[in-house]
């Protein structure tokens, strides 16, 4: 009974689809962010936080929608703004939230790495899509890169007042454990981070250097399965560039659009 339901719902939703996002007259050529904006408010934010379930369950929403390519919903627009915001979304949770945060965020990046790392997939799925394959490498990168940023700055913040962002930040990396980092160099950076902060913590918050040593645990169990940092800079390279971007591109790079069709 329940593959039957699965079968007319899917079917279901194939067929009004077309009707979803429909822009209306008057709305601009930025109808599409405001749409992602919109669904990130009004539906994700708040569904994430009531349930390990209800986390993954938007993930698969998300998953679901790229597979059914309404129009004027564009994915990259959707892992842009989760990552660009990830920062005060952290901040704004429990920990038993930023474990859903987790669970909802390592769902997402799974899907992304999945067509990041096979070209012939990602030209299967993305047929109708006016980004190439190089230039998707280049934004999955840009964003884990963020989500690095946002972890390191939390972990690295010595300020006594600064215990949720902490603590969240370990709870956050934790669950991400196999599907970020996926670069050496950027592995280091957050052992670096995560180092230093057990070291504070020593004699302090003994549930903060306990998490700590744990992931930095996590980290050193992953080193196999990194990316060089030849490879980093190769993957953050233009689609036609030559040379390798500098040191230090990728940070800025992190708030650049992503607002092309998927």
């Amino acid at each position: 009974y329940q593959k039957e339901r699965h079968v007319k719902l899917l079917k279901f939703l194939k067929e009004s689809v077309s009707e979803w996002f429909v822009k209306p007259a008057k709305a601009g050529r930025g109808f599409s962010t405001e749409l992602v904006e919109d669904l990130v408010e009004t539906c994700i934010l708040p569904r994430f936080r009531m349930s390990a379930e209800d986390a993954i369950f938007c993930a698969k929403f998300v998953s679901l929608l790229h597979q059914l390519d309404p129009v004027n919903f564009k994915n990259l627009i959707f892992y842009q703004r989760i990552c660009s915001d990830l920062g005060p979304i952290l901040y704004g949770c429990t920990e038993g939230e930023a474990h859903r945060l987790g669970r909802f965020v390592k769902a997402l990046l799974q899907d992304i790495l999945r067509l990041k790392n096979d070209s012939s997939l990602f030209d299967a799925e993305m047929a109708q899509s006016t980004v190439s394959f190089v230039a998707y490498r280049r934004l999955s990168v840009i964003w884990e890169l963020r989500i690095k940023d946002v972890l390191v700055e939390y972990l690295s913040d010595t300020s006594p007042h600064n215990f949720v962002g902490i603590k969240n930040s370990l709870v956050l990396a934790t669950r991400l454990s196999g599907v970020f980092p996926t670069y050496k160099n950027l592995a280091s950076e957050l052992r670096v981070a995560v180092n230093g902060l057990a070291k504070r913590e020593r004699q302090k918050r003994v549930d903060l250097k306990t998490m700590s040593e744990s992931y930095i645990a996590v980290l050193q169990d992953g080193e196999k399965g990194y990316h060089s940092e030849d490879t980093y800079y190769n993957h953050l390279k233009k689609p036609g560039e030559s040379s390798q971007p500098r040191r230090h591109e990728g940070s800025s790079s992190g708030s650049s659009s992503s607002s092309s069709s998927s």
